[in-house]
């Protein structure tokens, strides 16, 4: 008896555990090059725009973009200065239900949004 509460008691932890969310994590890129606030936004609005991000400054050089994929929607923020930007995670939620959850391709999403940046920032008119 008290092996059956164990073992349905480990399965229970297990089970919490593996549907515990984690918050995606924020990318941080510094910038090592001579860039300004604008020639940073520009990259910005065009690599989001490439990505089909769809992208709208805030101002107070702050940047907020979603994206809809797959039947999810994902948002974010991107705030930047003249040393570098962070893609920052603010929500995700099923299109359909409206049900807020865990976008298992936003890491994807944002490590390819993040290149985009970079290669934007890399051609010779941002330079």
């Amino acid at each position: 008896m008290i092996a059956k509460r164990l073992i349905l008691s480990f399965i229970m932890v297990l089970c919490l555990t593996g549907c515990a969310s984690k918050i995606p994590q924020t990318i941080t890129q510094p910038l090592a090059g001579n860039y300004s606030l604008k020639q940073i936004e520009t990259a910005i609005m065009k690599a989001g725009a490439d990505r089909k991000w769809i992208m709208k400054r805030n101002g107070n050089n702050t940047i907020s973009g979603s994206i809809t994929n797959r039947g999810y929607r994902v948002t974010i923020q991107i705030p930047y200065t003249e040393q570098g930007y962070s893609i920052e995670y603010v929500s995700g939620e099923e299109v359909a239900t409206g049900k807020v959850s865990k976008i298992k391709n936003y890491k994807r999403w944002s490590v390819k949004l993040n290149q985009s940046i970079l290669a934007h920032l890399a051609k010779p008119m941002f330079k």
